[in-house]
């Protein structure tokens, strides 16, 4: 009797999970019913079920107690391992060879990004009477933006790979790797009524930071890929997401040891990866978990949001939260002017980035620990940092309406928001099974110089059709997820060269559900299997049998000196009558 009363209190404990289950199965998705953000979900769920929410009304409607997250604790604890996720992501989505691309924007823009919001933030918040250091980690604090909503809202408004994606992007990777020194710095800072002096803290911890780094670098690049090379032969796809886990959270708790930053570590990890032909597999398992736990994150936000704080300063919490808008859309966008960005794109970006990030919680609660910043003025910079995030979907939508008050800019986009010179990237046909019928196809598009990739889940056959300059990534293209985290806004057509029938089946069904114009073409055995392809949605079907049989025709009709013009004309005659043929049996 005892063993059950103690697990029925330990399922107790589960219902702060049931609660965030709850959240994300049911409420958020009414939330995009209504065709509002599901950050917005998270964010107004979180305050609903916080201790700022409905606990307060607890004492007079005791039942409310049941649908209530006491422990925040826990959630910040998951919602940090989103966030680990998201940059594991980040990183998977990238290359090192990539990042060096982009390093104009990345370094440069983000850079200079930074200065200027931290600046302008920090002099404007030393002009209301509050001392110089508090005023310098406020501008360091609030000059980061979140990775997390940005990222979410412009993969939600598929963003990602277009020119406002990329500046965004360019500019939240130098602040993920900003986040670094700057913690340094805030550690260095909280030391320097001591004996150790700052330069040397800061010498030696910069030391540290670049030696982790690097060891990360060098033993990820050569081992990781003999590693996947070896387990691959495991035909379970658990031992693939199982190892990618391992690998983000296990080197985000290395740099995190070493007094980094946990979201680095996990970025190298996605870097590391992207470097292998798994990538994309690994996106395609992550993505689900990575966007519950990310949920998670901002639901712990909107938790740490008390709406009477802004009833004690009902004037100032507000103003704060729109100035801090302001400043950051105008610093950003006068960031992006040496760059000679397209003007709507930047005042966009501009207006995306606007918001305080995660990393404000991170860097202000280190400053509290170390005696830099007084808890009450902690506080009251927090609740603005939240509310700021809160309102970003709002401020994202009012972009088109703010870009149109501005006269269209002359100066021509940088050339590094384009999208890579690697045809990979932006195919014209994308094909699935690289078998001895796609090989064929992709010779002869290959011959045109016609940009393809081509999906193979077989990770041998793609380990040695990369190494002969074939654009083979490792997938199974039965998953509708693979094709989503392809461009497929170039793509003029998709050839199905599996020549298994069901799962020629299921992709032609997945696809065309999914994207009805694109056209489909299906390899098929005969002309019976024809007939149902085509009654799928496929937009040609082309029968083997039949094909071959009027090649071999073809041939002798030429032998026994038929005329050549007579002979297409007797060709296209007999492969009409196997058509209609075979439609007269059906």
């Amino acid at each position: 009797m005892e063993d059950i009363t103690q697990n029925a209190h330990s399922f107790t404990n589960l219902i702060p999970l049931l609660i965030i289950f709850a959240i994300a199965g049911i409420f958020v998705p009414l939330f995009q019913r209504l065709k509002l953000s599901p950050v917005l979900g998270y964010l107004i769920c979180g305050i609903i079920v916080g201790p700022y929410g409905a606990a307060l009304f607890v004492d007079k409607i005791p039942f409310l107690s049941k649908f209530i997250i006491s422990d925040i604790s826990t959630v910040s604890l998951i919602g940090e391992i989103g966030i680990i996720f998201l940059m594991f992501m980040i990183g998977l989505e990238l290359s090192f060879r990539r990042l060096m691309e982009m390093r104009n924007l990345v370094l440069g823009l983000g850079s200079l990004q930074i200065i200027i919001n931290a600046i302008a933030i920090a002099l404007i918040v030393l002009l209301f009477d509050n001392s110089p250091i508090i005023s310098i980690l406020v501008g360091i604090s609030f000059s980061l933006s979140s990775t997390a909503i940005v990222m979410q809202l412009l993969g939600e408004q598929h963003q990602n790979n277009r020119p406002v994606g990329k500046i965004s992007f360019s500019i939240l990777l130098m602040q993920d790797l900003a986040v670094v020194p700057l913690l340094v710095i805030i550690g260095a800072m909280s030391l320097a009524d001591s004996d150790t002096s700052l330069p040397l803290v800061l010498l030696k911890s910069m030391l540290i930071a670049v030696a982790v780094v690097g060891i990360i670098y060098v033993v990820g690049t050569k081992l990781l890929r003999p590693l996947l090379g070896v387990l691959s032969i495991s035909k379970s796809p658990e031992w693939l997401l199982s190892l990618a886990i391992f690998l983000a959270i296990g080197i985000a708790t290395i740099t995190h040891s070493a007094g980094l930053s946990a979201a680095l570590g996990a970025f190298l990890a996605g870097l590391l990866i992207a470097e292998t032909d798994f990538r994309h597999e690994i996106e395609v398992m992550i993505n689900p978990v990575k966007s519950l736990l990310l949920g998670v994150f901002f639901l712990s936000v909107g938790m740490m949001i008390d709406l009477r704080a802004i009833g004690s300063h009902p004037f100032w919490i507000p103003a704060s939260v729109i100035g801090l808008f302001v400043i950051k859309t105008i610093c950003t966008y006068l960031a992006t002017i040496p760059f000679k960005i397209k003007r709507s794109k930047a005042i966009e970006a501009s207006i995306r980035l606007a918001q305080a990030g995660e990393f404000a919680f991170l860097i202000l609660g280190l400053a509290v620990a170390g005696g830099l910043i007084p808890k009450e003025d902690q506080q009251f910079f927090l609740l603005v940092a939240s509310l700021s995030m809160f309102c970003t979907p709002f401020f994202t939508k009012l972009a088109p309406t703010i870009i149109k008050t501005f006269p269209a800019g002359a100066n021509a986009e940088y050339q590094s928001v384009s999208p890579e010179k690697d045809l990979s990237d932006a195919p014209k046909v994308l094909i699935a099974g690289y078998g001895r019928v796609g090989r064929l196809l992709g010779a002869t598009l290959e011959s045109r110089m016609v940009p393809y990739v081509a999906i193979e889940n077989n990770f041998d056959k793609v380990k040695k059709l990369r190494e002969q300059g074939h654009r083979v990534i490792f997938a199974d293209s039965r998953k509708i997820d693979i094709w989503r985290h392809l461009n497929l806004d170039s793509v003029k057509v998709i050839v199905i060269a599996i020549d298994n029938p069901e799962s020629s089946e299921m992709i032609l069904k997945a696809l065309r559900t999914e994207w009805p114009l694109i056209p489909i073409i299906a390899r098929t055995h005969d002309t019976e299997h024809m007939e149902h392809l085509y009654a799928l949605g496929a937009t040609s079907a082309i029968p083997e049998i039949l094909e071959a049989s009027m090649k071999i025709a073809t041939e002798v009709l030429e032998k026994v000196g038929v005329d050549e013009y007579d002979i297409e004309c007797e060709i296209e005659r007999s492969r009409q009558n196997a058509m209609l043929q075979h439609t007269d049996t059906v």
